[in-house]
């Protein structure tokens, strides 16, 4: 699993690529985002204008998970199933 911490240019582009790689079916396993303080808001925000916007499917919204404690990210990634490698087949569309 990946935990995004809040961080600076590094862990912004880390995080969007491992969100890409699940996008493309490339990495299956929980992403988790902890978002202390509210910290990813706008990252979030943008990343729901996406969908809106049809810049990225709707199922794409479910790829990253968002928790406040280190302890709700402990548990999801425990807890969170596998992404359905299925999605293969819409990334290569």
């Amino acid at each position: 699993a990946v935990i995004a911490l809040p961080g600076g240019c590094g862990t912004l582009e880390e995080l969007l690529e491992i969100i890409t790689w699940k996008q493309l079916g490339l990495y299956l396993n929980p992403i988790v985002i902890l978002n202390t303080k509210n910290y990813f808001d706008p990252l979030l925000d943008m990343l729901g204008k996406a969908v809106e916007e049809n810049f990225m499917r709707t199922q794409h919204g479910a790829i990253w998970h968002t928790v406040q404690t280190p302890q709700e990210a402990i548990e999801l990634i425990y807890t969170l199933p596998l992404w359905d490698a299925s999605i293969r087949k819409f990334a290569a569309i």
